[in-house]
């Protein structure tokens, strides 16, 4: 090997070595602002993941994650729904704080692998394990509000009598009860199954668990435009029927607190707070609550009526007129009677196409 060989391998090494420290160094750094942000992880799993990744790789953990991040891509863009799993388990050992990627995995077995299921068993099987995906990210990263809208989101969607259609009956045998978990369970249902009893489910049992993660989303204040999580956590509540608050406003400090009249209505003053005056879709969801509440009671009223029990029936009506009265006051503009209000919102329904959610 000429001298001038010799000296250019020497120049490489000098370079790799300097390369290699200040990838540590550099590592070093976003371990220490993980920790400062809370974006770290208590988990066995990770650790050791982490400590495997430093010695095998140091610096470069990240730009292989990155290289696969985009080979998951491609995988997800042709349907290679399997190898896409075994990609994101991967990144998920590489990158523990990598939250983005929980996501993607719990999509990609909650609905993908789910939906290519033959049996409901299978389908149940994938739809928990994008679950428990969700969670696992949430154990790296409490602060992260987008896992917690989507695992909200599945229970509300993924979850929904529509989507389980036939096998919904396997959702209602293995789910818990809300009521009957921790907030440390609640964190880890799936991820820790053994630790509650199955098949207490209630009905719509998933509307609770949605209306919970959404409110823990709202809680972590990170989310830059919170309305499209209020709004799902609204909508929750409302399909539960809850349309009363328990409690004074200065006291509703969970999400089974709320009704959801009452939190339309304080939508409409956040959004007010927030500039965003000509917001319409706020304003358009209390006016179907009042909808359906005087829908609701005026037809137990004419129940009642009908088996001849007059005092019932005056005291559903007497709440069908308060919604009414109720109504006038968010609306003064609309100058409609009950009945008319009425007609037109049992059209509307008439006309939307039946759903099992």
């Amino acid at each position: 090997m000429s001298a001038l060989e010799k000296r250019g391998g020497l120049r490489w090494m000098v370079v790799a070595a300097v390369a290699l420290v200040l990838a540590v160094g550099v590592q070093r750094q976003v371990e220490q602002g993980r920790v400062k942000h809370n974006l770290t992880w208590t988990g066995g799993e990770g650790k050791e993941a982490l400590e495997v990744g430093l010695m095998a790789l140091g610096g470069f953990r990240g730009i292989l994650a990155d290289v696969l991040w985009i080979r998951a891509i491609r995988h997800q863009d042709s349907h290679r729904y399997y190898e896409l799993k075994l990609l994101c388990d991967l990144i998920q050992k590489l990158q523990p704080t990598f939250t983005q990627v929980h996501a993607f995995q719990a999509y990609n077995m909650s609905y993908n692998l789910a939906y290519r299921a033959d049996t409901g068993e299978d389908k149940w099987f994938w739809i928990r394990s994008g679950l428990a995906s969700l969670e696992r990210g949430l154990k790296r990263n409490e602060r992260n509000y987008a896992l917690w809208f989507e695992l909200g989101y599945q229970y509300f969607d993924r979850l929904g009598d529509q989507k389980m259609g036939e096998h919904a009956h396997i959702r209602d045998a293995e789910m818990p009860r809300i009521d009957d978990l921790t907030e440390e369970q609640l964190k880890v249902v799936w991820l820790e199954p053994e630790n509650w009893t199955k098949g207490r489910a209630r009905p719509q049992e998933n509307l609770r668990f949605a209306s919970y993660y959404f409110w823990k989303a709202m809680e972590t204040g990170t989310d830059p435009v919170p309305i499209r999580t209020e709004r799902q956590f609204g909508q929750c509540i409302e399909r539960l029927g809850h349309w009363a608050s328990k409690k004074p406003a200065g006291e509703r400090k969970r999400w089974d607190d709320w009704g959801a009249e009452d939190w339309w209505v304080e939508l409409i003053r956040r959004n007010n707070e927030r500039g965003w005056i000509h917001e319409d879709t706020v304003p358009t969801n209390l006016r179907f609550c009042m909808y359906q509440q005087m829908d609701f009671f005026e037809r137990k009223a004419r129940q009642a009526q009908e088996r001849g029990d007059a005092t019932e029936a005056a005291s559903y009506q007497k709440r069908a007129d308060d919604a009414f009265a109720r109504f006038q006051k968010y609306f003064p503009d609309d100058k409609r009677s009950q009945n008319e209000l009425l007609t037109l919102y049992r059209g509307y329904v008439r006309r939307q196409p039946a759903t099992q959610d």
